[in-house]
């Protein structure tokens, strides 16, 4: 798995022994400030990989409860407009910095924080495999995920090479204020589980969209919040992929999430999926399955809501960021959306003949049509 793609990597690495044993540098703002200025500015300069951009996000919203923000927030009588005054200085402050110099030292600062929070979940994952070797058989890892937790070991390995045990140092310091944080003074189990589940899931999806060549990127939208932008291989035209009948670029409108393609009436295979809107204005609905020879040969995927018809897919041929992708033109959604007045439609792989979501939502992801207006800008921007 290729995840470091960033060019600030290799500066990370060299630099390992002294960021990881010193403080951030001096500055006005306080951590989370700093993470979330490096964010909006990472989105201009483009040099961290997906997952660095992924899990910087995620070391912001670490460090909100412990910010000045949130005091702010909390004491504020109309928090929509302090949460949209906060968000405007960020900008703003991102907007002053280059990408070099200045702006750098916020990056790389960034960059530090999103490796310790990944190396926490990482840590997380070792301790549930070393929980079950003990004798807690419910805690232990499947084989495929014991192939994404290699994976990203050998990433870790890799990125910091004779600096790996300073880094060990650092997220073992992290866990320690963590555990400090809590009222019982530990972590709970719950903690562990959904860390590591976390970051097993980025491998997973990683893995998945870099077989085929895509390339991910995490973008803004409008209310602050990021997704992720899939481009094609090689740098391809962003709808050439849709003609030879693959998917195009395309912008996330939904997480990736967990849920089941149901198999048989009782039989169901554990998988992942999203739903992301495509240069040729299609939605794209694609699963994640961990072994693909436990799928049927035929496998079908409908848009539901909880009026109007529902609308199915047609199987991608070509490139597929997935074990299976599939494709549902503008026209098909536009209409059910209207028809229905729904906010989101709700997308389910089958082998099964129906084409109603039944009362057992398992196998149910979604697409949420208030972010594809968003995602159709960003789409639009070279």
């Amino acid at each position: 798995m290729n995840g470091t793609r960033g060019p600030l990597t290799a500066v990370l690495a060299m630099l390992a022994a002294l960021t990881m044993a010193a403080p951030a540098s001096a500055a006005p703002e306080d951590a989370y400030e700093r993470l979330r200025i490096a964010s909006e500015l990472e989105y201009r300069c483009g040099k961290l990989a997906w997952l660095e951009q992924n899990w910087l996000n995620v070391a912001g919203n670490e460090a909100f409860d412990r910010s000045s923000a949130k005091a702010a927030f909390d004491k504020a009588a109309d928090r929509a407009a302090e949460r949209k005054r906060h968000r405007e200085g960020i900008v703003q402050r991102a907007g002053q910095l280059d990408c070099s110099g200045e702006g750098e030292r916020y990056l790389l600062d960034g960059l530090q924080a999103a490796w310790v929070s990944a190396g926490v979940r990482f840590a997380f994952v070792t301790q549930r495999a070393r929980l079950a070797a003990q004798g807690k058989p419910a805690l232990d890892l499947t084989p495929e995920e014991r192939q994404l937790a290699e994976l990203f070991g050998g990433l870790l390995r890799r990125t910091f090479g004779q600096q790996l045990q300073a880094f060990e140092q650092q997220v073992g310091q992290r866990l320690q204020a963590m555990a400090a944080e809590r009222p019982e003074g530990t972590l709970s189990v719950y903690e562990m589980l959904y860390g590591s589940g976390q970051l097993l899931d980025d491998v997973r999806f990683m893995r998945a969209i870099e077989g085929p060549g895509y390339v991910a990127r995490e973008v803004p939208l409008g209310d602050g919040s990021a997704t992720t932008q899939l481009s094609p291989p090689d740098g391809a035209a962003p709808k050439a992929a849709a003609d030879a009948g693959g998917l195009p670029r395309a912008v996330l409108v939904s997480d990736v999430s967990r849920f089941n393609i149901r198999v048989d009436r009782d039989k169901w295979v554990e998988a992942h999926g999203f739903v992301s809107l495509g240069a040729d204005d299609a939605l794209y609905v694609v699963a994640i399955a961990p072994d693909a020879a436990t799928l049927p040969a035929t496998v079908r995927a409908v848009l539901d809501a909880d009026k109007g018809p529902p609308v199915e897919g047609t199987r991608v041929t070509g490139p597929c960021p997935g074990t299976l992708c599939f494709r549902f033109p503008r026209s098909g959604y536009d209409r059910q959306a209207k028809l229905a007045g729904v906010l989101q439609h709700r997308a389910f792989i089958t082998a099964r003949p129906e084409n109603q979501l039944t009362k057992d939502k398992r196998e149910a992801i979604s697409a949420f049509l208030t972010r594809i207006e968003e995602a159709r800008r960003k789409l639009a921007t070279p």
